[in-house]
């Protein structure tokens, strides 16, 4: 009888010891069931998440596209602009270039006063320096430039003739030498838009007189003696 006793007690121990294994692995379980609903619960907020921000990038996307159309409208646009200024420009350069065709440039004269006589000056230098012996209207002579104590400006004159212009523009060309012997020359005036341009080539005239070559403008172009003795227009 205390036999089975012992036994009973044995196998009630080992129930327990079974129970409490059975009770840790439930609450193990249910860990692990937590675990796995926090999972899911983050999961599902991720794909939210993923979804909005999918529905985000294409609307994105297209908005991407908007612009894209947009701003390559925008260029068409200011191209177009930039071909309309660029023809007015050379327009208004050629209207500049036409009211100037009647006059000429005289460098190298002397400021004697503020009440000097220019038209005197020229009629003067076209005579004596030049030989011409023939009576030349001057429309207006004046100097141009502002007035500064280290630099001599040009004066300007208006002829009333365009062939008493180019009479006067020949002639200087022939006799270049003696109105180089004076430190004076005589040239085309120029317009606003052909100044520029040599002055955005002014690089490129340093380069070549530092190399020894004989330079020229033809308008806006920058000219350079070659070898064989011709000029060749410089661009870079």
């Amino acid at each position: 009888m205390m036999e089975d006793l012992k036994k009973i007690k044995t196998q009630v121990s080992k129930i327990d010891k079974i129970e409490g294994c059975m009770n840790k692995m439930i609450k193990r379980v249910e860990f692990l069931e937590e675990k796995v609903n926090s999972i899911e619960t983050s999961l599902n907020i991720f794909k939210e998440q993923f979804e909005m921000t999918k529905k985000t990038l294409t609307e994105s996307k297209y908005q991407l596209k908007d612009f894209h159309e947009k701003v390559t409208k925008i260029e068409d646009t200011l191209h177009t602009y930039d071909k309309k200024i660029t023809q007015i420009d050379e327009a208004t350069d050629k209207l500049e270039f036409h009211s100037l065709r009647e006059t000429l440039l005289f460098h190298g004269s002397a400021e004697t006063s503020s009440q000097e006589n220019c038209d005197e000056m020229i009629k003067t230098l076209i005579k004596e320096v030049l030989h011409i012996d023939k009576n030349i209207i001057l429309d207006r002579v004046h100097r141009i430039g502002q007035s500064k104590p280290s630099k001599t400006r040009p004066i300007v004159a208006k002829f009333h003739l365009y062939e008493d212009r180019e009479l006067v523009r020949k002639t200087a060309i022939e006799r270049s030498q003696d109105l180089k012997a004076l430190h004076q020359g005589i040239g085309i005036q120029q317009t606003r838009g052909t100044l520029e341009k040599r002055r955005n080539k002014q690089h490129l005239v340093d380069r070549e007189r530092a190399a020894g070559r004989t330079i020229k403008w033809a308008g806006p172009k920058l000219l350079s003696r070659v070898a064989d003795g011709n000029f060749r227009e410089v661009n870079m």
